[in-house]
């Protein structure tokens, strides 16, 4: 029982920072469900009085049009796609919880590593062992953070099944609003797949900016900063140049190429999606080895620094 109470804090103070970014988001992840869930009661409390309302009008007069499309038409329940897309992006913060996901993941990513070049182990450990052995240890502790919003896709997932209790896109069919196209609705764990890997490829592309500039500044702050700054640039230089000026009559680009947005899955095919989310994930982890290929330039960085 020690061994375990030993085990496990010493697992807390390892990945404090993964497990706070992971509570943030969490935290949030729900409020909105409970925001959703309150919602929909409001709207489903309305829906009745207003049939009530109609069979009422309807006594009296029985052609009235509006109070006949009401009373007869028929409820179908949210499909558990439907109800995830609506809690994650039909919420008035749920730009907040995207900009969040990203800093998060970047800031956790950055709390080991930076912990580490700080203390100016490498010197140390170079001893011992050779440079890569020590950079493969770097990233593992880095790579730790990809977790997070793998896990807060699985959960929200699963809590929008439990608050759907259905797949089935009937409420998509009798209504015409669309969330996702049909081809997705009729496929969803295809979709969930889908999505699934690209918040992991997506992930491990926000740690590869927060490696690459590690080595810059000890600071751990000013790194986090730094990382969210040159994170946030990638994406506007990517929307306002590459997507509207380089690429602005090529269709494809315009469904694929805005990668950051990740939610919408508006006229996307989900394989094509997956290619270009991965593609973007190795560039940026070839721009890493090709960083810290430079064994004596990435220590007298982190010597100066």
């Amino acid at each position: 029982m020690l061994f375990l109470e030993v085990g496990m804090k010493k697992f807390i103070k390892n990945n404090i920072a993964i497990i706070a970014a992971f509570i943030a988001l969490f935290i949030i992840f729900n409020v909105f469900c409970i925001r959703y869930v309150y919602n929909d009661k409001i709207e489903s409390t309305q829906s009745e009085t207003a049939r009530t309302y109609c069979k009422l009008v309807l006594e009296s007069d029985s052609t009235n049009e509006m109070c006949l499309n009401i009373v007869n038409s028929t409820y179908a329940k949210k499909d558990a796609l439907t109800v995830f897309y609506s809690i994650t992006n039909e919420d008035d913060y749920s730009n907040i919880y995207y900009l969040l996901i990203p800093f998060l993941i970047i800031s956790s990513s950055l709390y080991t590593i930076n912990r580490r070049y700080k203390h100016q182990e490498i010197k140390n450990y170079l001893t011992r062992e050779d440079y890569n052995s020590y950079m493969k240890s770097i990233f593992k502790d880095a790579y730790k953070s990809v977790i997070i919003w793998p896990l807060l896709t699985i959960y929200g997932f699963i809590i929008s099944y439990l608050i759907s209790g259905t797949f089935d896109p009937s409420y998509v069919l009798s209504t015409g609003i669309s969330s996702f196209s049909m081809e997705i609705l009729a496929h969803p764990f295809m979709f969930m797949i889908s999505y699934l890997l690209n918040t992991i490829f997506m992930s491990i592309f926000y740690i590869n900016i927060a490696i690459f500039l590690a080595p810059e500044n000890r600071n751990y702050a000013v790194s986090v900063i730094e990382s969210a700054m040159v994170y946030f640039g990638i994406v506007l230089l990517n929307t306002f140049f590459v997507i509207s000026v380089l690429l602005k009559n090529v269709k494809f680009a315009e469904n694929y190429f805005d990668f950051f947005d990740m939610y919408t899955y508006s006229n996307r095919e989900l394989i094509p999606f997956n290619i270009v989310c991965f593609a973007i994930m190795i560039i940026s982890y070839i721009c890493v080895k090709l960083k810290y290929k430079n064994k004596e330039k990435i220590i007298i960085k982190l010597e100066k620094n």
